[in-house]
């Protein structure tokens, strides 16, 4: 009896099932449409494990583009913003130096011929005094950028051997190419602006500066002592930023680029 009892109790326990919706989803290796697990559970979840570990390395990508576009920006827009100052500075210069030349001295107006050479000084002395400005803001940027151009290029040279003409190869040869062209438009900027501070001597000594009084012909000669130390960009001291400087980087550049080839051909 005992037996029986206990066989009727056991048939009128509940048969245990899964949660009902929206919990069955969350269970790992249930099936939606069934109350029974599968007997592949441990490769649904290997499965679901691996998209999960793909999708928090998949900031990644996205991390490493904004640190590139950063440094990027943050070289380029030194040089366009250095670019752009020195340009201003060298419509000065131009103007002056056009002033200048165009200017026709008298013996009989010798007053009104000196204080025309006052105040040219003074705005030669104003653009001298933005350019001593320039200078220092731009001089600790233009001289880290010159030894990251410098370690670039080398690099960029290194790699391209080692590579070949693959694609990868021809993705750091295009590299190195943007690299110096950007620095060819500094250096362009820094000769342009050492030429047009020079030419207000060349411009004293082509206007008719025979026709004025002795006490002119003295204070155009300061002038032109003055002008012949050009008004030049230089990093911080260390190398004054014009095209000679270039040639002495791309031809830095080549000597290593010529030393690692010949080592990776041995």
């Amino acid at each position: 009896m005992t037996c029986v009892a206990h066989q009727e109790k056991c048939n009128y326990i509940p048969e245990i099932e899964t949660p009902p919706e929206p919990w069955n989803g969350l269970l790992i290796g249930t099936d939606p449409n069934s109350n029974m697990f599968h007997a592949h559970s441990d490769i649904q979840f290997m499965l679901q494990k691996d998209i999960v570990w793909r999708s928090r390395n998949s900031s990644q990508p996205c991390g490493k583009w904004f640190a590139g576009q950063f440094i990027v920006n943050v070289s380029l827009g030194t040089d366009l913003w250095m670019m752009c100052v020195s340009n201003q500075i060298c419509m000065h210069f131009g103007y002056l130096a056009k002033k200048l030349a165009a200017y026709l001295p008298s013996r009989e107006r010798e007053r009104a011929d000196c204080e025309f050479l006052c105040s040219f000084v003074q705005k030669h002395q104003q653009i001298l005094r933005l350019h001593k400005e320039v200078n220092q803001v731009f001089g600790l940027l233009l001289a880290s950028n010159l030894f990251t151009t410098a370690s670039l290029l080398c690099c960029m040279a290194f790699y391209t051997v080692v590579q070949g003409l693959n694609a990868e190869g021809i993705s750091y040869m295009m590299l190195f190419a943007s690299v110096a062209a950007q620095f060819y438009m500094v250096s362009s900027y820094g000769q342009r602006l050492i030429d047009l501070s020079f030419s207000i001597s060349m411009a004293a000594y082509l206007q008719n500066w025979y026709d004025g009084s002795i006490r002119y012909k003295k204070d155009l000669l300061l002038i032109m002592a003055r002008a012949e130390r050009p008004a030049e960009i230089s990093a911080k001291g260390i190398i004054v930023i014009s095209l000679d400087t270039f040639k002495i980087l791309m031809s830095i550049t080549y000597r290593f680029f010529a030393v690692i080839r010949q080592t990776v051909g041995k």
